[in-house]
């Protein structure tokens, strides 16, 4: 059984896609929250609870079952909390100095490398959820103007931007956009 939008178990999968989409974007403020504890597992994070955010804990199976409202599923709430968990972890070795022996420096400037690969990432995955968001309340507005051109108009450029927008992963495993045809 799915939660719907407005019960207690919705509002709160939405708060936490929210929340982990904050952490992703400001993890030097949730280094010491308790979110950040419950970030390293699946089922430490079902087990997050905030009455602040409004986030009620359960079990993993209840959380996967209620994923249903966020876009992308269990899956995409998945990939935030990994994100999330990266992201305070980038910043809590970001504060770190750098060792002073020649091997040391370049094991540093790979280390650091990498975390801006991981920040390039976050970045990437923060606009994903931005224009899924974005395309979704004009996909709203449009069925709000009740009016089957504007629509039609609608779901055709949604199409053609999810189209253009597609990543997939290449033989190397990096990532490549992948155009639609216009």
């Amino acid at each position: 059984m799915n939660a719907p939008p407005d019960s207690v178990r919705g509002r709160s999968i939405i708060a936490l896609k929210e929340l982990l989409i904050e952490v992703v974007a400001r993890s030097g403020a949730y280094v010491n929250a308790p979110i950040a504890n419950h970030l390293k597992s699946q089922g430490a994070l079902a087990s997050f609870s905030d009455s602040d955010h409004r986030i009620v804990g359960g079990s993993l199976n209840t959380l996967k079952r209620s994923c249903l409202l966020v876009e992308g599923g269990f899956p995409a709430l998945d990939r935030l909390r990994k994100c999330a968990l990266a992201a305070i972890k980038n910043h809590t070795s970001s504060l770190e100095h750098p060792p002073k022996t020649a091997k040391a420096a370049l094991a540093g400037r790979a280390e650091r490398a990498e975390l801006e690969l991981q920040t390039a990432r976050e970045d990437l995955l923060l606009l994903s959820f931005l224009l899924e968001r974005s395309l979704h309340q004009g996909k709203l507005y449009a069925t709000d103007s009740k009016n089957a051109a504007i629509e039609a108009r609608c779901s055709k450029e949604q199409s053609e931007l999810r189209d253009m927008t597609t990543l997939r992963r290449s033989s190397t495993g990096q990532f490549k956009v992948v155009r639609g045809s216009t």
